[in-house]
């Protein structure tokens, strides 16, 4: 449907954003041991497998639908969306597979993290430019993606 955004995409972006914030909660306040690692897991998976699939699917509605109605200024913002987003992944789950091949070897360090939270911010900033299903859907990758990165902080 042109023109609408499905409810179900809104709900998508209420769920990872309320990962996004029981993420923050666990790592700022005193909470059962069990209930912070579930939190941890369910963010990590989300960040694994949701945010490609949520990924691919605003990419192919905006292509489709969207891309041909912007003006080329929001286009080269949405394609920016979508190599910032789809980059900081690609790093992000490459660090995480060298880092449970080879512990010792200490691939995974502030500098990135810093780095890889600025895509995020980035990428967040720049799916408010996306139009319709693609916008909900890219905002929901990306809280979907800082979780992820949260996920792995420890204080």
């Amino acid at each position: 449907m042109r023109g609408k955004t499905h409810l179900l995409a809104w709900f998508g972006v209420i769920l990872s954003f309320g990962i996004l914030c029981a993420q923050y909660y666990v790592q700022r306040h005193y909470v059962a041991g069990n209930f912070e690692r579930t939190v941890r897991d369910i963010a990590t998976y989300c960040g694994w497998f949701l945010v490609p699939l949520l990924l691919a699917v605003a990419y192919w509605r905006w292509a489709r639908t969207d891309r041909p109605d912007l003006p080329s200024w929001r286009q080269v913002v949405g394609r920016g969306f979508f190599v910032v987003l789809s980059s900081a992944w690609t790093v992000l789950a490459s660090l995480e597979i060298l880092g449970s091949l080879r512990p010792a070897a200490g691939y995974f360090n502030v500098n990135w993290l810093a780095l890889l939270f600025a895509m995020c911010e980035i990428a967040v900033l720049f799916a408010v430019f996306l139009k319709y299903e693609s916008r909900s859907l890219g905002l929901a990758s990306a809280f979907l993606m800082m979780a992820w990165l949260q996920a792995g902080i420890y204080f």
